[in-house]
C-alpha cells in the first residue's frame, strides 16, 4: 500500500482513489527481430502492428539499423504456460549491472563510445528476450498477464539494486497523425550531420488505448502512438526521490 501513497501536487489533495479492475487473463507474446526498420516506420507496417495487437512494443536503434518487435495477444486463461518478463535480463546482474552502469557513466564523459554501448544493448535485446520460464528465457511465451505486463526479480537482485540508475521520458502523438511523427523521425536521423545513438533501449514504440483518465496517455478518449527513449542518469551515491520515500 505504500505505493499508493499520494502527495500534494498539481492535483491537491487526493481523498479517494477508484481503481478499474478486470478478470484475470493470458497473454501469448512473441519477439521478433526487425532487420530493416526505417522501412518498417515509414511504410505503415509499424502503425498497423501497434493498433492490431492488443500489447506491442517496438524498439528501434537508429544508428545500427536495427531492432525488435514484440506482440502479445489474449488467449484463454487454461492456456498451457506460466512465463513471466524478467527485470534481471543479464545471466550475472551483481557483476554486469555494475559493469554496465560504469559504461554508461564512462560514456557520459565520452560520448563517442556511446555507440559501443548501443550495440551491446541492442545485442542482448536481439539474443536475450525479457521472459523466463522455468528458468530458461523463452520465445513465444504464454503467461498470466500482471507477470507479462510488468515484471519479476528477487530482492537484492533487481539491476536497480545494482547500480543501474535511469530516467525514462515518452511523449504521446495521436495515431492519426502518428505516421507524420515516424516520418519526421526517419527524415530527422537521415538528413541529421550528428552521429546520434541510444544505448539504453534505443527509441521505443508503443500504443496507448484512449480512455477518460486525465492523467493517461490515452486521455480524452483518443488511441495514441507513445515514443518514449530511456536515459543514463548517475545519482553520484545519493538516494533519488523515490528511493528517499520508500527506503
Amino acid at each position: 500500500m505504500r505505493a499508493l501513497q499520494t502527495h500534494l501536487g498539481t492535483l491537491g489533495i487526493v481523498l479517494r482513489v477508484t481503481l478499474k479492475v478486470t478478470h484475470q487473463y493470458k497473454l501469448q507474446v512473441e519477439q521478433t527481430v526487425i532487420t530493416d526498420p526505417r522501412s518498417f516506420l515509414l511504410n505503415g507496417s509499424m502503425v498497423q502492428a501497434l493498433q492490431q495487437h492488443f500489447w506491442s512494443y517496438v524498439g528501434w536503434y537508429p544508428h545500427l539499423g536495427e531492432g525488435v518487435l514484440r506482440t502479445g495477444t489474449v488467449v484463454d486463461s487454461s492456456t498451457a504456460g506460466n512465463a513471466s518478463t524478467d527485470f534481471l535480463i543479464a545471466p550475472f546482474p551483481k557483476i554486469f549491472v555494475p559493469f554496465f552502469s560504469a559504461l554508461n557513466q564512462f560514456a557520459v564523459e565520452h560520448p563517442e563510445c556511446s555507440c559501443d554501448l548501443e550495440h551491446l544493448s541492442m545485442n542482448t535485446e536481439k539474443d536475450s528476450p525479457p521472459w523466463v520460464e522455468g528458468g530458461h528465457s523463452v520465445n513465444p511465451a504464454v503467461g498470466f498477464s500482471h507477470l507479462i505486463l510488468s515484471g519479476v526479480c528477487a530482492p537484492g537482485q533487481c539491476a536497480w539494486d545494482n547500480g543501474l540508475r535511469v530516467e525514462e521520458m515518452e511523449i504521446a502523438v495521436p495515431f492519426r497523425r502518428a505516421q507524420e511523427a515516424l516520418d519526421f523521425l526517419v527524415t530527422f536521423f537521415n538528413t541529421t550531420g550528428a552521429k546520434l545513438c541510444f544505448p539504453l533501449q534505443g527509441i521505443w514504440f508503443r500504443g496507448a488505448k484512449g480512455d477518460d483518465g486525465l492523467l493517461s496517455m490515452g486521455a480524452q478518449g483518443e488511441d495514441r502512438l507513445v515514443i518514449g527513449l530511456t536515459s543514463w542518469r548517475p545519482n553520484l551515491g545519493q538516494p533519488r526521490y523515490h528511493e528517499q520515500a520508500y527506503a
